[in-house]
């Protein structure tokens, strides 16, 4: 497969019978990894590739789909209120450690993607600290065979793309967080 950035976007293009491609902007890239919590762009880009939303996931009286829940966790850590409105059960019956990782795996469930147990999450956040991310990017589970992990590791290894991605990421946050009411 062939990894490329081209007018903007992340570009994978399929060479063989049978592989998926993918064509994703900067903005999705950011919003797809906040919603799953993956922990790279090539996990982030795997995981755009498999996600296939289940059937009942989407209610067409309420218009809640597979991302609502991971929407409504940002939105709740965001303003502090978490605790009170996301659940911590998992699918699977186990307890999350924490509201947000419970709402991302509700989320990827629902969407055919292994969920973050408390153990992978653990580890993810002990390389994050100690700085091991550096060298060897933690995963939270999903398969990245199906990316070019490597090329796309050069292509955001470079100032001006992590740049790029660090400023959708903040928008996209920004973009959810609790906003005052301005009276004059």
């Amino acid at each position: 497969m062939q990894t490329v950035f081209e007018d903007g976007n992340l570009v994978i293009r399929a060479e063989t019978e049978g592989e998926r491609g993918l064509v994703c902007g900067m903005d999705a890239i950011a919003a797809w990894r906040a919603l799953l919590g993956t922990t790279s762009v090539a996990e982030t880009c795997a995981a755009m590739m498999q996600a296939r939303e289940s059937a009942g996931s989407y209610d067409p009286q309420t218009g809640r789909n597979a991302y609502t829940t991971a929407y409504e966790g940002l939105e709740a850590a965001l303003s502090d209120t978490a605790a009170e409105s996301v659940s911590m059960m998992s699918d699977s019956g186990e307890v999350q450690d924490d509201p947000m990782t419970a709402a991302r795996n509700r989320t990827r469930t629902a969407l055919g993607l292994p969920p973050i147990t408390n153990k992978t999450d653990s580890a993810v956040q002990a390389a994050m600290l100690s700085g091991e991310a550096a060298d060897a990017t933690p995963t939270t589970g999903i398969d990245t065979d199906c990316v070019d992990a490597k090329a796309i590791g050069r292509l955001f290894a470079t100032e001006a793309m992590r740049a790029d991605l660090d400023e959708c990421e903040e928008r996209f946050y920004e973009a959810l967080m609790p906003r005052q009411n301005q009276q004059n």
